[in-house]
């Protein structure tokens, strides 16, 4: 036995020396590359996994996401203002069989490394941010910094694809004004601010004598109203005053023409002065009724009349 553990001890480095492995775990935020003799033969997730060829590793790569934020404090725009911009950037390696074979391959040191994963991205990003900044304007990049962001991303997805790198997203933190152009931004501002407030004012005073005259005019208008109705009942009026009027004359011109109708309308006036209606007097033609009527209210009857019961 003691001759055998020697020799155990000898194969099991000659083994490990030549690349096998046992019971070697893959976490579950990693992927693995499977190689024989340094060719990549199969990818697998997470697990654990044995293979006792003599030419045979395990190489695993981290899934994990990746955030880094860059800056640059002077990138001149595109109307030459000079301005400071910081980006934050989230990436991760993709982990397809294509983009491992590729990582391994070609980018060994990115592969495993995430401090040279991230310098690398670092550098493509303060690239990415001068010339994306350079196609805004200052006002521009103030008023739409998504654009920026996207720009940025796009230059990175071009730039990162060739190492198998996944952009998944990038924000414009942080974007600061030289101090002289801030104080200028400052004032205009403020100026701007009174200017509105100016506006609103003067859109009140403007409001208010709308409504003034609105109320006039409602005011007018129901004088105009009272007005006609006023002259429809003077109106009224005088049409009944003046049919009056005419009835009056119409009834004057018939007694003119006809005494008969004229002495008929006197007798029929002086029955209800007289009063008792049981009683009828004859009065003498051309008598003074004055006579006959101051005589009635004693008891001795006017000579010449004869009381018809």
């Amino acid at each position: 036995m003691k001759r055998l553990l020697p020799v155990a001890i000898a194969l099991l480095a000659a083994l490990t020396s030549t690349g096998c492995y046992l019971n070697e775990a893959v976490a579950t935020n990693e992927v693995a590359a499977q190689r024989d003799g340094g060719r990549i033969t199969n990818c697998v997730g997470p697990g654990v996994y044995t293979d006792l060829g003599l030419f045979s590793d395990l190489t695993s790569v981290s899934s994990n996401a990746l955030t880094l934020v860059v800056g640059d404090k002077e990138v001149a725009t595109k109307d030459t203002q000079l301005v400071g911009t910081d980006i934050t950037v989230q990436f991760k390696r993709k982990t397809d069989c294509e983009s491992m074979k590729n990582l391994l391959t070609n980018w060994s040191l990115l592969a495993r490394d995430d401090n040279r994963l991230q310098e690398t991205v670092s550098n493509i990003t303060a690239q990415a941010i001068k010339v994306a900044v350079r196609n805004f304007t200052l006002e521009e990049l103030l008023d739409d910094r998504d654009s920026l962001a996207q720009q940025i991303r796009k230059d990175l997805v071009n730039e990162t694809s060739k190492f198998s790198v996944d952009v998944l997203s990038v924000g414009v933190k942080n974007v600061t004004l030289d101090p002289a152009y801030s104080k200028i931004l400052n004032e205009k501002a403020l100026l701007t601010a009174q200017i509105d407030a100016e506006k609103r004012r003067q859109d009140l005073i403007r409001q208010q004598a709308a409504n003034q005259q609105l109320e006039q005019d409602q005011k007018v208008l129901v004088l105009q109203k009272q007005l006609l109705a006023e002259k429809a009942r003077t109106d009224v009026d005088l049409e009944v005053a003046s049919r009056d009027s005419r009835v009056s004359a119409t009834k004057y011109q018939v007694f003119a023409q006809n005494p008969a109708a004229l002495e008929l309308e006197r007798l029929r006036l002086l029955k209800d002065v007289l009063g008792d209606k049981s009683v009828i007097y004859l009065v003498p033609q051309n008598s003074s009724l004055n006579l006959i009527l101051g005589n009635l209210s004693g008891t001795t009857p006017v000579s010449g009349t004869l009381p018809i019961k």
